[in-house]
């Protein structure tokens, strides 16, 4: 593929490694995965229930996590939040809720969304 976009499943499945690994052979070479994680959140209903609810992530573990899995790539990571983002998501408030000033203030103290775009090396790679 030239792209795959995946949000909001890494904290689902219980193998990230495999996932990203997985994710990165589906890629051509030059290709990029476009992938947003959860920082900090509530539990994940229904599908903890179900099939499980495993991970948070921090902006530094999805670097290292994709960096690990796109060798000879290109990684960028940026996160969202702040703390009063976090308090009024964790209460199940609504974004319209907030100006868009206090959506745009970034914290790393309060990772909300974590977003990653991969690029997978231009090279021809048989991982």
């Amino acid at each position: 593929y030239d792209c795959i976009i995946c949000t909001q499943v890494p904290s689902l499945i219980w193998d990230t490694r495999a996932v990203l690994a997985s994710l990165y052979r589906s890629l051509r070479p030059g290709g990029v995965l476009l992938l947003t994680a959860p920082g900090i959140t509530r539990s994940i209903v229904p599908e903890r229930d179900h099939w499980g609810d495993f991970w948070r992530f921090t902006g530094a573990s999805a670097r290292r996590l994709t960096l690990e899995a796109f060798p000879g790539g290109h990684v960028e990571v940026d996160t969202y939040g702040n703390l009063q983002t976090a308090t009024f998501f964790l209460h199940g408030f609504a974004a319209h809720e907030l100006s868009l000033d206090e959506l745009q203030l970034r914290d790393p103290d309060y990772e909300v969304t974590i977003g990653v775009k991969a690029t997978k090396s231009g090279l021809v790679d048989d991982r």
